[in-house]
């Protein structure tokens, strides 16, 4: 969907209405390392009050990468960055995944690698200021390639790892650490079965217990195997899904009464399978065809319906919505325009049963744009939404997450006019309620005070009272009004310079400039 801007030229007020669109951009930030480095965010996170945590790497130019961290306010100013450089001054630092307690503090999970055949895991916890709190490093008996891949943070402060720890025959099994909140180890779990188990994903019931999604041996082919540990970390139970084809585990989601549900790719397609929380399984439900199909993300709604997409061979986008029951309720697909390998990466829902899956596509005017997908409930489209960064070349999204107010955020990786790859992170925000035949009235008008130069935008809109929309002037410094009784809001800028600004409700994509003073 492409949006429509109205702007409207006035000295002291002007004032116009217009149907709005159903969602809009409100910022994007992008990160770019010294030099000309490849930069990659890995990860998101968005707390209560609208801030948001975006983790990634950059590189100086040499063949080792640091770990990055940074904090935007709901507005997108950057409270804080981070930068974490492993023991060794050549370490090759990645995360692979960022977490949130109440209190505000964040926990990167990452691996640190030493050398071709050396590779430790660390992580990361800052306080809510991006203080370092603590690093802690586990490095295996081995001292081989161990690595991280996933996180889970408990309300408590207390941090989940799961990942793999090469063994000396150079077999791997699955590893699975608690920390406290000081960074101690609580306990460490080990699984292997067969030459080849590695964490893949991690989650935490409501309990405390820990569900871990790990790769196995059936017989002579490899499985999923989904294993249950109890808070203090006694193993509650083990469970297998395996076919002679193979199976390979990708993503794991523990939904709203601790029923387990993994996917995956199997007999080139989809299989997922749901356990309950003692371990028995419910269902197992297959989507494919001898294309192939690779799911890529995973998730469960408000109303414990879990929702898959993926890809397939021919490079189109398939999300797949099921009930809590297994029955299949929608499946959507999505082709670009140019018929091209079109992945998705990430999914999200809503509060509402919506389902946003972001990921990349090839176009006609650039290599690939990051897209976001809306679907209702009902697998209907809603909108879609693009970017196309600075570079005009290679845009790719790696997560995204929706919060309660209705915005949603998504973050990747995206070529620069000058430098290689920059973190991109977009937040768009969203209203139903400026559909149909809603109308807005807005009113702009500058005063100048004592030599002071102010910028005041009067809203009103035929929308609920507490209503939130989202202003900017001159397309930042963000200003979040809530519709008072009869639709009323209004918010000022002051001390702003002479000339023309812009003032925007960003929900309506509606504008209106005024010449300040001037």
């Amino acid at each position: 969907m492409t949006p429509r801007t109205l702007l409207l030229v006035v000295t002291l007020c002007g004032a116009l209405t217009l149907e709005a669109t159903a969602q809009s951009q409100v910022w994007v930030k992008r990160y770019k390392g010294p030099g000309s480095s490849y930069d990659q965010a890995v990860d998101l996170a968005v707390d209560q009050a609208g801030n948001v945590y975006v983790t990634g790497f950059t590189g100086d130019g040499s063949p080792s990468h640091d770990i990055v961290t940074i904090k935007y306010s709901a507005g997108g100013d950057e409270l804080w960055l981070a930068r974490y450089d492993g023991p060794q001054p050549m370490d090759d630092d990645r995360p692979v995944a960022i977490g949130l307690d109440d209190a505000g503090n964040v926990y990167v999970a990452a691996t640190t690698r030493a050398g071709e055949n050396t590779a430790d895991w660390v992580t990361i916890k800052y306080d809510s200021g991006g203080t370092r709190q603590w690093a802690a490093i586990y490095d295996g008996p081995a001292h081989r390639n161990d690595s991280a891949r996933a996180l889970a943070v408990d309300s408590d402060g207390d941090a989940y790892v799961t990942g793999a720890e090469i063994q000396g025959d150079h077999s791997s099994r699955c590893l699975t650490i608690k920390y406290d909140p000081s960074g101690n180890q609580a306990w460490v779990r080990r699984f292997s079965e067969g030459v080849s188990s590695h964490g893949i994903d991690i989650a935490l019931d409501r309990a405390g217990d820990v569900v871990v999604l790990s790769t196995g041996q059936g017989g002579q082919s490899s499985a999923y195997v989904t294993i249950k540990y109890a808070a203090d970390g006694q193993q509650s139970w083990v469970q297998r899904y395996d076919t002679p084809e193979g199976d390979e585990p990708v993503a794991l989601v523990v939904d709203h009464v601790d029923d387990v549900v993994v996917t995956g790719y199997s007999k080139f397609g989809f299989a997922t399978v749901k356990y309950t929380s003692e371990g028995l399984q419910q269902w197992v439900r297959e989507y494919g065809s001898f294309q192939g199909t690779t799911p890529a993300a995973l998730a469960a709604d408000y109303n414990d319906n879990i929702v898959v997409t993926g890809y397939t061979n021919v490079g189109d986008w398939v999300t797949i919505k099921y009930k809590r029951n297994g029955n299949q309720l929608w499946v959507a697909t999505f082709n670009g325009e140019v018929d091209r390998q079109d992945r998705p990466s990430a999914l999200a829902t809503d509060d509402a049963g919506n389902t946003y899956v972001t990921g990349r596509t090839s176009t006609l005017r650039s290599a690939e744009d990051i897209l976001t997908i809306k679907y209702d409930p009902e697998g209907n489209e809603v909108w879609t939404v693009s970017y196309n960064g600075r570079g005009n070349d290679y845009d790719d999204a790696v997560a995204v997450a929706t919060h309660p107010s209705g915005y949603v955020y998504v973050t990747g990786h995206s070529e620069g006019r000058v430098s290689n790859f920059d973190f991109a992170t977009i937040k768009y925000t969203q209203s139903a309620e400026c559909r149909g035949n809603t109308r807005l009235n807005v009113n702009c008008f500058l005063r100048c005070r004592d030599g002071r130069q102010h910028v005041q935008a009067k809203v009103t809109a035929d929308l609920p009272e507490g209503t939130e929309l989202t202003l900017l002037l001159d397309d930042g410094d963000p200003q979040v009004v809530s519709l008072r009784r009869r639709g009323k809001a209004k918010a000022n800028w002051i001390d702003v310079a002479s000339g023309i600004h812009v003032v925007k409700i960003v929900e309506c994509d509606l504008s209106e400039e005024a010449n300040c003073c001037g």
